[in-house]
């Protein structure tokens, strides 16, 4: 036993430069793996840990008649079905431009909470810097990222606006509109910069720029306010939304009342994180099976010269039994000790995650240590690498029973013309051996491999993104009419548009929610005024009669329906023929409302929906054009190159 003591001594001092590398390479690689796989628990739970700790609201209810709506606080608050809730008002706050002027295009959403729990208790925003508002304090307000970033603003700093005193409004316009509009210029301190957990992924035609006023605020201009929203948490969770359903259209029959569920942008979220998630697996799978590969022959080739001195150890009186417990005994100690390291890297590692849409969900950026991921990732490593190991630790026990296939006749020589061939095709032909690197070419396979995957898969989804018709954007541009004209009304600007030459193709579009065998699904009408521009319908084709709908895949899943199959649709339960699946952009009849999706929705001709609607039915309209110029063009003469009588207020969404 001394001798093998003194061997291994002597091993260790020539040899702890090769056993520090190898050390470091298990470490690396595991490192990485682990990492990678507490990355994508972290990016997967995200969001539903930012939903624990803002006490998410459950659904956003927005009755359409705004201020005049008959549904108040207390309402909502006595549904049996309503756990909590609070009030926000719409305020007509504007920001200023560089000219110190009121910026009428770019408004932001500026809602004033209603009572002292508003937006501070449950149902809070993501305060990404700074603090949540005081509800006393009439000049504080929070600003959403997107305006912080536009606009330089900071924790601390002045934000000026303008404020519309909409008592006044009215007798202003009837006066011709000249002069100084009614408007209140204040200062407002931001206390925080937030994010909406509903707004992590913001669709095209809703902005993310919004304001968090006070209680304050909203009590000391209680003339101002324009709309109401009541934010509320429900008794039995997104279960009971059907309850809710019910229980407002018996407390408001003949209003329209928009909901939003989180339940939904939950989903919505899900899916965006999804592919980020399978990525950090696949590449925590890949690289954890090439770095094994990797790991464990280099775990061998330490074990190398205690096998060459075998035979003289066992002159000697060392017995098999301690060899094997001598190379077991570096094996696990080198793994151990690549433990350590790869725990250290994944520690480390850990502030570049979550990735993606999550990065802003996340409630605890920076170092995280994952207990389950870490520890299990280290045990895991450990032990798959003295496992995979024990053939060369037996193998240091019993040198001589091995006999190399390197003994045996070779044809290679007798076919080479020299030296250097001769070695080249052996190299490349020749048989195993602990010196060729076929595990490390196999580990190089394999890495390369994930390379070509993780590039393919890149360069596929930034092809995706970039093509907005493969996500359901079809048109380029869609000018959204602001007024709501009634149906009557519609015509003749659609046919202003039809008859503009710039324009190769107009449709006119719907927005609004229908019941579809019970389910509320965000819907689209269409009708083609000149040529087809239309969502695309990968299977089955668009709907043609106003008995007819297309919808979204996930949306036919959720039914149980298929092409062919009918539906009952709207509160008659009146019989539509499902004539395809349908894609779907991010389109809703406003920012407090449920969206269709890529695979969420319902498309109806514009008769069909109006009919089987719930009402809402905002109108707007969709244009082609060869190119931007002849777009741009053809926007300008259609609408007069400016708000008009007509036409109406307008936004064109390109």
């Amino acid at each position: 036993m001394d001798a093998l003591r003194l061997h291994l001594r002597a091993e260790l001092r020539n040899q702890w430069r090769s056993l520090i590398a190898t050390v470091l390479l298990i470490g690396l690689i595991g490192g990485v793996v682990i990492a990678a796989v507490a990355g994508a628990r972290r990016t997967d739970t995200a969001f539903d840990r930012l939903l624990d700790d803002t006490d998410a609201w459950d659904v956003l209810i927005n009755p359409n008649e705004g201020i005049a709506t008959g549904i108040d606080l207390e309402t909502v608050q006595s549904l049996a079905v309503v756990e909590r809730a609070y009030a926000g008002y719409g305020m007509a706050v504007f920001l200023l431009d560089d000219d110190g002027d009121a910026d009428f295009d770019e408004v932001p959403l500026s809602v004033a909470g209603g009572s002292d729990d508003a937006r501070v208790a449950f149902g809070r925003p993501h305060v990404l810097e700074g603090r949540l508002l005081d509800n006393r304090v009439v000049e504080e307000v929070m600003v959403s990222e997107s305006i912080a970033q536009a606009r330089d603003v900071d924790v601390g700093d002045t934000l000026p606006v303008a404020v519309f005193r909409l008592a006044e409004l009215e007798a202003f316009e009837e006066a011709g509109g000249d002069g100084e509009p009614p408007l209140d210029h204040l200062d407002l301190t931001v206390t925080g910069i937030f994010v909406e957990p509903d707004e992590l992924l913001t669709d095209d035609l809703f902005s993310s720029d919004s304001l968090i006023l006070s209680r304050a605020f909203a009590d000391e201009r209680s003339d101002d306010r324009f709309f109401v929203g009541y934010l509320a948490q429900l008794a039995d969770g997104p279960d009971a939304f059907g309850d809710l359903q019910a229980q407002l259209a018996a407390a408001s029959p003949d209003g329209l009342i928009e909901i939003r569920q989180m339940a939904v942008v939950a989903d919505t979220v899900a899916r965006g994180v999804r592919p980020h998630v399978f990525v950090l697996v696949a590449l925590a799978a890949i690289v954890g099976l090439a770095g094994t590969v990797i790991s464990v022959q280099a775990v061998t080739r330490q074990l190398e010269p205690l096998r060459r001195d075998a035979p003289g150890l066992r002159a000697v009186g060392i017995g098999r039994g301690q060899l094997v417990v001598a190379g077991f005994g570096r094996v696990v100690g080198v793994a151990a000790a690549g433990g350590v390291v790869a725990a250290l890297v994944a520690v480390a590692a850990s502030p570049v995650f979550p990735i993606g849409v999550a990065r802003k969900a996340e409630v605890s950026p920076g170092i995280d240590v994952d207990v389950v991921s870490v520890g299990g990732g280290v045990v895991v490593l450990v032990a798959s690498t003295v496992v995979l190991s024990w053939l060369g630790v037996r193998r240091v026990a019993s040198p001589d029973a091995r006999r190399t296939r390197r003994e045996r006749p070779s044809l290679l020589p007798r076919i080479s013309t020299g030296p250097v061939s001769s070695s080249g095709l052996r190299l490349a032909f020749g048989p195993a051996t602990e010196s060729t690197g076929r595990p490390a070419i196999g580990g190089l396979a394999l890495a390369f491999a994930t390379l070509a995957a993780t590039v393919t898969f890149g360069s596929s989804l930034s092809s995706f993104i970039a093509t907005p018709a493969e996500w359901g954007w079809t048109w380029d541009a869609l000018v959204g009419l602001n007024n709501e004209p009634a149906p009557g009304e519609i015509a003749p600007i659609v046919d202003r548009f039809a008859a503009e030459p710039n324009f190769d193709a107009v449709g006119e579009v719907i927005v609004d929610q229908a019941s579809i065998a019970g389910l509320r699904v965000p819907s689209i009408g269409i009708d083609q005024r000149r040529s087809t521009v239309d969502l695309p319908v990968p299977r089955g084709r668009a709907p043609r009669a106003d008995d007819e709908v297309a919808l979204g895949g996930r949306t036919l899943a959720a039914l149980d329906v298929g092409i062919g199959d009918t539906v009952a649709v709207g509160p008659d339960g009146e019989s539509f023929t499902v004539v395809g699946q349908a894609v779907f952009p991010g389109i809703g009849t406003y920012s407090g409302s449920d969206r269709t999706g890529l695979g969420t929705g319902a498309l109806f001709t514009i008769a069909g929906l109006r009919n089987t609607g719930e009402g809402f039915a905002f109108p707007s309209i969709i244009v082609d054009a060869a190119d931007p110029v002849a777009l741009a063009e053809g926007i300008e003469s259609a609408t007069g190159g400016a708000r008009n009588d007509d036409l109406g207020d307008y936004e064109v969404f390109d």
